[in-house]
This record gives structure tokens, C-alpha cells and sequence, in this order.
């Protein structure tokens, strides 16, 4: 969550070098900003990947399939 939170308070992480006048131009610093919190957030996603931790296989969400009751039954004699 740490990543997401940062990347939400880009403006607020940056207050303090801001420039009064306006003159400073802090785009880039922003972006890279982003970026290294994107690349954090995909690192996390990775580790938890690994130790299984997403739902990534179709047997995850096996509890959301909606299964068909069956209504009539047939067995071929021996």
C-alpha cells in the first residue's frame, strides 16, 4: 500500500522543495517519482506472486463458479 499512498501524494511530497516564484520546474522529478513507486509496487506484486499470495489460477476462484443443479440422472445397466 506503501507505493500507492505515495504515488497519491506526489503534490505533498514535493511541497517542500517548491519554489515560490515558480521558476523550478519539478516535472521530472515528479515522474521519476511515479515511475520508482510503480516499480515498487510491481516488486511486491512479484513477491507475493511467488509465494502464492494472488489468485492467479482458475482454481482461486473456484468458489464464484455457479454450478447447475442437475435434474434428472441416468445409469446404463451392466
Amino acid at each position: 500500500m506503501s507505493p500507492v499512498k505515495g504515488i497519491m501524494n506526489v503534490t505533498n511530497a514535493f511541497r517542500s522543495c517548491e519554489d515560490p516564484d515558480g521558476k523550478l520546474d519539478l516535472t521530472p522529478q515528479k515522474v521519476l517519482f511515479v515511475l520508482m513507486n510503480l516499480v515498487w509496487l510491481g516488486v511486491g506484486l512479484y513477491k507475493m506472486a511467488n509465494m502464492k499470495l494472488l489468485p492467479l489460477t482458475s482454481a482461486d476462484w473456484e468458489g464464484y463458479v455457479v454450478w447447475k443443479q442437475v435434474l434428472e440422472t441416468s445409469s446404463i445397466p451392466p
